[in-house]
């Protein structure tokens, strides 16, 4: 029995460091994020032209040619639409997670607000990025944070009002004290979950999802017992 506890515990403990080790190249990846924020944040295209309801028009394309109600071939310049390449939005968030392991004392939960940039890369492919603020409740001090965040988004179920997606990514989180504590004040955030989006009036899109959330530092600064979270959120994304 104290063998097959020890195989137990050891087993628990590699996996445990496997976690940590998911993030090599922490300076090259914070790096990097920093410069999608810099291409982000960029100057903004003018501003979307009133959307036009014609049928059968090409998705993408910006110069169409229709045939009017007297025989005459119009130009019609139009826009990307939502889930299309080129599509931009900012956005604004809320959410609330709790913990999943029982390595403190008790479910330890955080808080976070936030806003951002999106693009569609590629049709239904998007990339994320934002500026959050977070509050950490947790034993002894709790912390504020500071987080620049980067996702990955497939909307790999779309309707003309719904859609259904993946997203992926992570960031780099700053706070006022240790999290979790006697760990770091500076860590890693890989993420990943899924969501819906549904399209409101004026081409607003409301997005609910569910994520995975980790918290760790990859051993850069010692002791490093990381956090698991389920975190989940509301999002409005407006065009631009």
């Amino acid at each position: 029995m104290i063998d097959k506890f020890s195989q137990d515990h050891n087993s628990q403990k590699i996996k445990s460091n496997r976690i940590t080790s998911l993030m090599p190249g922490a300076l090259q990846f914070t790096s990097l994020l920093l410069a999608a924020f810099a291409i982000a944040l960029s100057p903004i295209l003018p501003a979307r032209s009133e959307q036009l309801e014609i049928n059968d028009l090409e998705p993408n394309n910006l110069d169409t040619e229709v045939e009017n109600n007297y025989g005459e071939t119009e130009q019609i310049t139009t826009n990307p639409q939502f889930a299309e390449k080129g599509y931009k939005t900012w956005y604004i968030q809320g959410s609330a997670a709790t913990t999943l392991d029982g390595l403190e004392e008790d479910p330890r939960r955080f808080g976070l607000v936030g806003v951002g940039l999106s693009e569609f890369l590629f049709n239904r492919h998007s990339i994320n990025l934002g500026v959050n603020t977070l509050y950490f409740d947790q034993p002894g001090e709790n912390a504020v944070g500071f987080n620049l965040n980067g996702m990955f988004r497939w909307h790999f179920a779309k309707r003309e009002n719904w859609s259904i997606y993946f997203d992926s990514g992570a960031g780099i989180l700053i706070t006022t004290n240790d999290v979790p504590r006697r760990a770091a004040a500076f860590n890693f955030t890989p993420q990943l979950g899924g969501g819906a989006s549904i399209k409101l009036k004026n081409d607003k899109h409301l997005l609910v999802g569910l994520r995975w959330h980790h918290i760790s530092h990859a051993e850069t600064f010692g002791n490093n017992p990381g956090r698991d979270s389920l975190q989940g959120y509301v999002r409005l994304d407006l065009p631009r």
